[in-house]
């Protein structure tokens, strides 16, 4: 009997945090899988960073403590024993010569998290998608090969759906923890309160709510395909997450746009297979 490879401590991470990676990452060349791994796993860290401290303040000083560390790393630096994840992201710097501008701009870009006042309009939503997600996607395109910048704009389109669907997928978690992250142009044309919202989510009628951002995500990803010529086959595998958004995609739209179906948590069995077809023929 063989036995199962032991993973990483990155890929773990990136296996029981960002379910959707882990497994679109498993796609690309076995030369670069780990670095993938390590930069999810980066980014999972940034992430989280609301989730595990009490306040902006704090927020701030962890957020600006991984900037330095970055800013280390993009000088040559290996830092031994501070985080496994910078152990990784140190090899990985010096295999793909990475921009640490790109890295700064996903840190800076999650102050926003500690903003209490949400999205003012589609517009608004579609910026913090862009500033949080672009740059992971541009650095997941270096990793698989794609060291020039003509396939960044179909990074940007793939970031912004990719982004945005994730903000629905988190709704029941946010919502339970008194977050809104529907933009207040959608909750005053449907005569929602934010409030209303989080009281009673499972019981306010989403279909209307959620309808430009679902709008947004769909024209998003077909301008992402329309670029596909521009990205190196071997890099496409770094969008191959918007394979996956079909799938959430089909679900909402058979559910009514509701974000507390339990298949939004993870990727079904006929949405990875589409991943594998899409993968063999080198398409997202």
């Amino acid at each position: 009997m063989t036995s199962t490879p032991t993973l990483t401590w990155c890929a773990e991470q990136v296996r029981r945090s960002d379910r959707d990676r882990f497994l679109t990452s498993l796609f690309a060349d076995a030369a670069v899988r780990e670095d993938l791994f390590a930069l999810y796993a980066f980014n999972i860290e940034i992430a989280r960073t609301r989730d595990v401290v009490s306040e902006p303040t704090l927020g701030a000083i962890r957020l600006q403590w991984w900037r330095e560390a970055i800013e280390k790393i993009g000088e040559g630096a290996t830092p031994h024993g501070q985080h496994e994840v910078l152990e990784a992201l140190a090899g990985t710097f010096s295999r793909h010569q990475l921009s640490a501008d790109d890295f700064f701009a996903i840190i800076d870009a999650r102050a926003q998290d500690f903003e209490p006042s949400g999205f003012v309009d589609q517009d608004a939503l579609e910026a913090y998608a862009a500033e949080t997600a672009a740059p992971l996607f541009r650095l997941a395109l270096r990793i698989c090969g794609q060291t020039d910048g003509n396939a960044d704009e179909a990074a940007r389109h793939a970031a912004i759906a990719w982004a945005q669907l994730g903000l629905i997928r988190a709704m029941p978690y946010d919502l339970h923890h008194r977050r809104v992250t529907v933009p207040k142009t959608a909750l005053e044309a449907a005569g929602i309160t934010a409030t209303q919202l989080i009281d009673r989510p499972k019981t306010t009628e989403l279909q209307p709510l959620l309808k430009p951002q679902l709008a947004s995500i769909r024209e998003h990803s077909k301008n992402a395909r329309s670029l596909m010529r521009q990205v190196k086959r071997s890099a496409r595998v770094a969008l191959l997450p918007l394979t996956l958004a079909d799938g959430y995609l089909a679900t909402l739209k058979r559910n009514g746009s509701s974000p507390f179906d339990p298949r939004l948590a993870r990727p079904g069995g006929p949405t990875q297979l589409r991943v594998w077809m899409k993968a063999l023929l080198g398409s997202y």
